[in-house]
């Protein structure tokens, strides 16, 4: 477990059971209130509680798709009898879980709502409610608290209620609307910093493939999150559902999609089949009517539960038989998150009246953005990781060009060098002698320039220029130089070597071809580069010119260091030679 990979997947675990424990019902329940088991119902829509109504007993929790009772009307009112005599505590009900939305009167005083009666309704199916009860208005008999409910098809039920001091209730309410609320907006802001990271990710520092999907599925379970805490939705439910639901089922393919390139491996066939479902379920989705989308829903994501669990097995088959990190991360995080989202489905499948489905807590809407966190951190650190290889391979690459360079030099230096001093003595006074004294010179020069170290320019530029200016005069051709401040400005080795062979080329050209009588050159900062200025006042170009390769070899140099070449022909030819890069490296 020391390994990235291996921390990831034991960190997956770890939130799994973490998970499980923390948000697990409590054994035993304070003492100082009752839970509601049985009221009494009407199917009325009145705007204030029908106290003459015809009332009948139901249990609690209430749903009303047993008998489809919202095709009576999509309003009902329930009853619940209290205590006769004004209790000495402040009292409360506490309403676990209601869709969707419900207003709440003590006798016929209003006591508040869960939001918005009008289309579209505020849901308070993933939020807990709590109304105190007034310390005033207290009957000596016949005491009620009425609770009116505002449903859509398909979605209508009352939980069980708790009603007594409000000081043992509230804590349970808390409990409740932290989980359900609060971590819901905390994991949602999780989420969605983690997709924004991973869109800038795959922006800015590795364009994959599977970042790209990585980021599309994090936006799309953002998304999914809002439907967990939000109550006032901007537009008619049905739209809503249909939106959050369908972009479900989108995750799920772009994940797919993720994982696959993460590991290298295509499945056109399979890609291609789970593109089809989620049109397919989106299409469905907007066709069905609201009364059975939450079955269809169902269908259809038991279908993702399943894909789910095909990652996850051959995920970690992959990892069994080719070791690879990435199918260990992500199949572990795979098997929480699939585990969780059985449990959730469970919950969400069980009868309203199981003790599963009184359990109000859906753990994968904690578990899935962790996911999302330790996958992008898996990612980033697998691209710091390659990054680190990459530099430290470059680097040894680097080591060992330059000990082959210096073999070379050195070999250079002792055998050719050799060579030709002995050529020299050999040659004394005639025209092979010059040549080979020249060669030698330059074998020294390329020795020197390799090796040289970091340098200020008033102790690189003296003899660079002496030499070009000897060489001028001893063709009949007057040099002028002209420096800026540049005295002081200190420069790398590689500059040194560079500059001199780019100036010697540059002499070389005006004294073969130009028929100059004069070269001036200027050197001077600019900014932040060094600007070399050099012309001569001979024939310039030929309408037929070519660069060959001393131009190209002067270009060359000066890319070597961040700069450019640039000609003009006036009275003779300029070069204007441009080095951006030409101090000494930061350490």
């Amino acid at each position: 477990m020391t390994t990235p990979a291996g921390r990831c997947a034991f960190g997956a675990a770890f939130i799994y059971f973490f998970l499980l424990l923390a948000t697990c019902p409590l054994a035993s329940l304070a003492l100082g209130y009752e839970q509601i088991r049985a009221a009494e119902f009407t199917s009325q829509s009145s705007a204030i509680p029908p106290l003459t109504a015809r009332w009948r007993e139901v249990a609690l929790p209430d749903q009303w798709s047993k008998d489809r009772r919202w095709e009576a009307g999509l309003e009902g009112w329930y009853r619940i009898r209290l205590a006769d005599e004004q209790p000495n505590k402040l009292q409360a009900a506490y309403i676990q879980r209601v869709s969707t939305n419900v207003r709440a009167y003590f006798n016929e005083q209003y006591l508040g709502s869960g939001g918005r009666f009008d289309e579209p309704v505020a849901r308070n199916m993933h939020r807990p409610l709590l109304f105190s009860l007034p310390t005033t208005g207290w009957r000596a008999e016949g005491n009620y608290l009425y609770l009116h409910l505002r449903v859509y098809p398909g979605y209508a039920h009352l939980a069980a209620l708790r009603i007594g001091d409000r000081d043992a209730v509230l804590p349970a309410y808390e409990r409740q609307h932290f989980i359900q609320v609060v971590l819901s907006q905390v994991f949602y802001t999780v989420v969605l910093i983690t997709a924004l990271f991973s869109a800038l990710f795959f922006a800015f520092i590795e364009r994959r493939a599977s970042n790209l999907f990585f980021t599309l599925a994090a936006h799309g379970w953002s998304i999914y999150c809002l439907n967990l805490f939000i109550r006032d939705i901007p537009m008619p439910a049905k739209d809503w559902w249909t939106l959050i639901h369908a972009n479900l089922e989108w995750t799920g393919v772009f994940f797919v999609l993720f994982v696959h390139r993460l590991v290298n491996v295509r499945r056109p066939w399979l890609e291609g089949l789970l593109i089809v479902a989620a049109t397919a379920a989106t299409v469905t989705y907007a066709l069905t009517p609201l009364v059975e989308l939450n079955a269809t829903v169902r269908g259809f994501h038991l279908g993702l539960l399943c894909v789910v669990g095909y990652l996850s097995l051959w995920l970690l088959w992959l990892y069994a038989r080719t070791r690879n990190p990435d199918a260990l991360v992500v199949g572990a995080c795979l098997v929480v998150v699939g585990l969780l989202g059985v449990n959730d489905f469970v919950r969400q499948a069980a009868p309203i009246d199981s003790p599963n489905w009184q359990t109000p807590f859906y753990l994968l809407q904690f578990g899935a953005p962790l996911m999302f966190v330790i996958l992008a951190s898996h990612i980033t650190s697998r691209y710091v990781l390659a990054r680190r290889r990459a530099v430290e391979a470059e680097a040894r690459q680097a080591l060992a060009r330059q000990e082959e360079r210096e073999r070379i030099l050195q070999d250079l230096h002792d055998d050719v060098g050799a060579k030709l001093l002995t050529l020299v003595y050999r040659t004394e006074g005639t025209e092979s002698q010059s040549l080979a004294r020249t060669a030698l010179r330059d074998i020294r020069e390329i020795v020197a320039g390799q090796t040289a170290q970091a340098a200020s320019l008033n102790e690189v530029l003296p003899p660079l220029f002496a030499d070009a200016a000897k060489r001028c005069a001893e063709a009949g051709v007057q040099w002028r130089e002209s420096l800026g401040a540049v005295d002081d400005l200190r420069v790398s080795g590689e500059f040194a070597y560079q500059f001199g062979k780019i100036l010697r080329e540059l002499v070389s050209n005006t004294l073969r071809h130009a028929s100059a009588g004069q070269v001036s050159v200027a050197l001077d900062l600019q900014q932040d580069a060094l600007v070399l200025s050099y012309a001569d006042d001979g024939v310039g170009l030929a309408p037929d010119w070519e660069p060959g390769m001393g131009i190209s070899g002067i270009r060359r140099r000066a890319q070597s260091l961040a700069g450019d070449v640039r000609m003009t022909t006036a009275a003779g030819l300029s070069y204007h030679v441009t080095f951006g890069r030409w101090g000494v490296p930061s350490p």
